[in-house]
């Protein structure tokens, strides 16, 4: 991912520091096999999170298999902290802090009080911050969850986190993995409920990741060593979006 191109050694330090540093020792390539999204989306029951993945072949997806592919901080029952945009008098919106916070980002990135922040414009101040520090890891957490853990449908930031972000030496110590299964969950469900959306949302790059970790692909079975290596061959068959997930050591 390009937003992992180029980080100076204290931007790498800084993401260690607050629990992320797992996803640096891999490469994600998201180019999606529309078929295939299909399929999972329909083998994921919403009401159990079960897997269905062939016959007789299920498992209930959970919070520890999101820990055990993306390494995020895991802390049963501290909950992420997300924040609501209420249209709301003044007097209650400056009693909401997570409301004041939202108002706060988005004149620092210069959009109007119901605008969204593009991706693109977070991702140009993350590799700004060469020095690292508390907002080059609230960027980088709010990027990466909005990009790739919990995608949002039009390349805008997820801004019902900026109060779970507030206090960086927090961002460890809360479930992350439970975030981002829940945001799976209600994601598969909004598009099962809206057959004319296009955009599935959630992390199915997940559900991609554990259909191939654990079903033989072409009638071989990846070992753990290459679990999330899709393609045979480095540069084979990219553009069917088959290579999705690659680790590496950093």
């Amino acid at each position: 991912m390009e937003v992992f191109d180029d980080l100076s050694e204290k931007q790498v330090q800084d993401i260690h520091e607050i629990g992320f540093g797992g996803l640096l020792d891999c490469r994600i390539s998201q180019r999606m096999n529309s078929r295939l999204v299909s399929w999972l989306v329909k083998s994921f029951d919403i009401g159990s999170f079960m897997f269905t993945i062939g016959s007789g072949k299920e498992f209930v997806v959970t919070e520890a298999d999101v820990h055990d592919v993306f390494l995020l901080p895991w802390v049963v029952g501290s909950d992420v902290v997300e924040t609501e945009w209420v249209r709301n008098t003044k007097k209650e919106t400056e009693k909401n802090k997570g409301q004041l916070l939202m108002i706060e980002w988005k004149r620092n990135f210069v959009v109007g009080a119901t605008g969204n922040i593009n991706l693109n414009k977070v991702r140009d101040e993350i590799k700004a911050e060469r020095e690292g520090g508390e907002q080059f890891k609230r960027l980088f957490v709010l990027f990466i969850v909005s990009h790739v853990l919990a995608p949002t449908s039009n390349r805008t930031t997820s801004m019902n986190l900026v109060l779970a972000l507030e206090d960086v030496g927090n961002i460890k110590k809360v479930n992350w993995c439970g975030y981002v299964l829940k945001k799976l969950g209600q994601a598969v469900e909004r598009f099962k409920r809206n057959t004319e959306n296009s955009f599935v949302g959630g992390c199915i790059l997940l559900l991609q990741i554990l259909y191939f970790q654990r079903l033989m692909f072409k009638g071989v079975q990846i070992s753990k060593e290459f679990e999330f290596r899709c393609n045979q061959t480095k540069g084979k068959r990219r553009n069917q979006g088959w290579r999705i997930w690659e680790r590496t050591s950093r």
